[in-house]
């Protein structure tokens, strides 16, 4: 679970400053940039987690590597984590600051599977329907294709999952079939 109290305290400290300081958009880009970099390689995560590995090197392969990258807040607040010896949780503050801002500002995220795409005029018609239920003033879209579902959609607002595929309501069947041959039997 991501949401711990450590997490989340370094998270809203971030969110707190960057809105102070009027950056916020700006670290959440750099937050963005530094997960993609994290995803794409994953030696400087470990390497930054590594516990025999001093406090003042890591700072120096932050500096080095993402210095002209992102903003000086962001790494600043790096360091401090650094600091603190809390590299561990620096994965799940960036979540949590995601989160904290999306919901600052009112954005859902969406994950929406279909078995085809989508026209943009349908896509339009979910977003606009999601913005209602949900009190939304943007949602950010993601849309996948699983032709694996065979039909119908599943969509995930946030911690919430619709799952209206087909391939779901079949197996829904089967289940009822074979609940009623096992009774039967």
């Amino acid at each position: 679970m991501y949401r711990s109290l450590v997490t989340l305290r370094y998270a809203k400290a971030l969110f707190l400053q960057a809105e102070e300081q009027g950056v916020s958009d700006q670290v959440l880009a750099d937050v963005q940039e530094l997960q993609q970099a994290f995803d794409a390689y994953p030696d400087i995560l470990r390497t930054i987690e590594h516990p025999v590995i001093q406090t003042s090197k890591k700072k120096c392969i932050f500096s080095e590597l993402f210095q002209e990258r992102i903003s000086a807040l962001t790494l600043k607040f790096i360091h401090l984590v650094l600091k603190n010896r809390r590299e561990a949780y620096l994965i799940n503050i960036f979540r949590n600051f995601r989160d904290i801002y999306n919901e600052d500002r009112e954005i859902k995220k969406v994950e929406l599977t279909t078995a085809l795409p989508l026209e943009a005029g349908e896509k339009e018609v979910i977003k606009k329907l999601i913005r209602q239920s949900f009190h939304a003033r943007k949602v950010d879209f993601n849309e996948r294709i699983d032709s694996e579902i065979v039909g119908g959609f599943i969509i995930q607002i946030e911690d919430q999952l619709l799952d209206a595929s087909v391939r779901r309501q079949l197996q829904m069947i089967r289940k009822t079939l074979s609940d009623k041959n096992a009774i039967v039997s």
